[in-house]
C-alpha cells in the first residue's frame, strides 16, 4: 500500500473521537477530507471512495502516538464535559388527548337541512334496513318459484 505524499498527521492532533484504539480491532481513525471511519493498516489509511470517487485523504499516513489508556481518558474527559452541558432535569410533554372516533363525530352532530340542500339524510339506521331490504332480483326469482 503506498501513501498519497502528504505529511503524516499525529493522532495526538486529532479530536479524541475521531481515533478509535480499542483492543481487538484495527485501529481506525476519521478521514480528514470527508469524515469517514478508515482503517489504518502499516500507519497507512485505507484507499476508500467518497462522493463518488477515490477520497484525497485515503493513502494517509498517521502516526498513532497516543496510547489507548490516554485515549479513554480523554473520552472520560469528552463525557464529563458533554454531562456539564445536558440538563439534569427530564421535561415531560403532556400526553395528546385520544381523539374521538369519526363515527362518534357523525352521530353527535345534528344535521341541519341547508348542510343537505334540502335531500333526505340517511341515517344509521335507515341504511341497515335498505341492506337488509331484497333486491329486485331477489322479488322477481321469488315470485317466479
Amino acid at each position: 500500500m503506498y501513501h498519497n505524499s502528504k505529511p503524516p498527521i499525529l493522532a495526538s492532533s486529532l479530536p479524541t473521537g475521531h481515533v478509535d484504539l480499542r483492543d481487538g480491532e484495527p485501529p481506525m481513525v476519521v478521514c480528514g477530507d470527508c469524515g469517514q471511519w478508515v482503517v489504518v493498516k502499516r500507519t497507512i489509511a485505507f484507499w476508500h471512495v467518497a462522493g463518488g470517487g477515490d477520497c484525497p485523504g485515503g493513502g494517509q499516513r498517521y502516526r498513532l502516538d497516543v496510547s489507548p489508556m490516554a485515549l479513554a481518558s480523554g473520552y472520560g474527559d469528552a463525557v464529563r464535559d458533554a454531562a456539564q452541558r445536558r440538563t439534569r432535569r427530564t421535561l415531560v410533554k403532556a400526553v395528546p388527548p385520544i381523539p374521538v372516533p369519526v363515527a362518534d363525530i357523525a352521530r353527535a352532530r345534528p344535521v341541519r337541512p341547508a348542510q343537505t340542500g334540502g335531500h333526505r339524510v340517511m341515517t344509521l339506521a335507515r341504511l341497515d334496513a335498505l341492506a337488509k331490504r331484497p333486491t329486485e332480483a331477489q322479488v322477481k326469482h321469488r315470485r317466479a318459484a
